[in-house]
């Protein structure tokens, strides 16, 4: 009987020194996952124990001292969606005109510097501040904040803004009721390039007699694709409400030449008409004398020598 419990006894020290082996060779087994190593410890690749097929997202990384458990990714929330999409994209980080006015209309609470005055509780409080659209108008101007203060440093934001060239849709933002709906289209945007010391802006404009875009670059203009308006230089984008452009009259621009000639022409005319009446009253040109002044020269002249004799 001690044979036997002799031998039962090195069975399981044996079965114990091979279970701890097994768990070291585990340990050091690597389950390569991309460019992330994980360690699989107490376990078989691939296995649990209870029988279950791990997944990569169920092992662990052992890294020194330290287990680090991978995360699972929790359902998000649709906030969230914009910025997940911005780091997707190819060209950058990007961010919608929506989720700009949706953060523009969020509330925010007052800093301890800015402290609001409670009139209720007679005391200074960070009060929170929200800033609603109560109505819009036929012209709207987006100004993008391109530049960013702050206690320790000063910055020019280029991220890119994707913004609609039509059918910008602001019923959702507006509580008052409006008599025209709240749709835009764009018809113009000033960009900025540079940074705070200095810079250059230029102008994307499109024609209101057709759906070309052009870039206004000082004394150049140059034909431009509707891709190239939405650039990370935006900074000021023109709206207007689509309901009232479609009003024009087809022959827009032609009037607004017609105008701007008669308004050059008129003006011509009011000088013209001005220089002829100060020719006709005498008036004398700028730093001239007139004969007036003169005599009262003459005048003096003669009492100083009459003075002096």
């Amino acid at each position: 009987q001690q044979e036997v419990q002799q031998h039962e006894q090195q069975t399981q020290e044996q079965q114990q020194q091979v279970a701890a082996e097994q768990q070291q060779q585990q340990q050091a087994a690597v389950l390569q996952t991309g460019s992330t190593s994980f360690w699989v410890p107490d376990v078989a690749i691939g296995s649990s124990p209870s029988g279950h097929q791990l997944h990569p997202e169920d092992l662990v990384e052992i890294c020194g001292d330290y287990v680090l458990n991978q995360l699972r990714q929790p359902e998000s929330d649709a906030s969230v969606l914009p910025i997940r999409a911005a780091h997707a994209d190819p060209r950058g980080r990007t961010v919608s005109l929506e989720s700009c006015v949706e953060a523009f209309l969020q509330p925010e609470q007052l800093s301890e510097a800015d402290e609001w005055y409670c009139p209720k509780c007679k005391e200074h409080v960070q009060a929170d501040k929200k800033l609603d659209l109560w109505s819009l108008p036929e012209v709207l101007v987006v100004h993008l904040k391109r530049f960013s203060y702050t206690r320790w440093n000063r910055d020019k934001l280029d991220t890119q803004v994707l913004f609609p060239l039509s059918k910008l849709d602001l019923s959702k933002y507006v509580l008052h009721a409006q008599e025209q709906p709240p749709i835009y289209d764009c018809y113009a945007v000033s960009n900025h390039y540079g940074g705070l010391g200095g810079g250059h802006y230029t102008a994307s404009a499109q024609m209101p007699d057709g759906q070309k875009w052009y870039c206004f670059d000082d004394s150049r203009v140059d034909e431009l694709s509707a891709d190239a308006v939405q650039s990370k230089a935006a900074y000021v984008l023109f709206y207007r409400r689509r309901q009232q452009a479609q009003q024009d009259p087809p022959n827009l621009v032609q009037q607004l030449l017609e105008q701007r000639q008669q308004y050059l022409e008129d003006k011509l005319r009011q000088q013209e008409q001005q220089q002829q009446q100060e020719a006709e009253a005498g008036t004398p040109a700028a730093g001239g004398t007139s004969d007036q002044e003169v005599t009262a020269m003459d005048d003096d002249s003669a009492a100083a020598a009459a003075a002096a004799a």
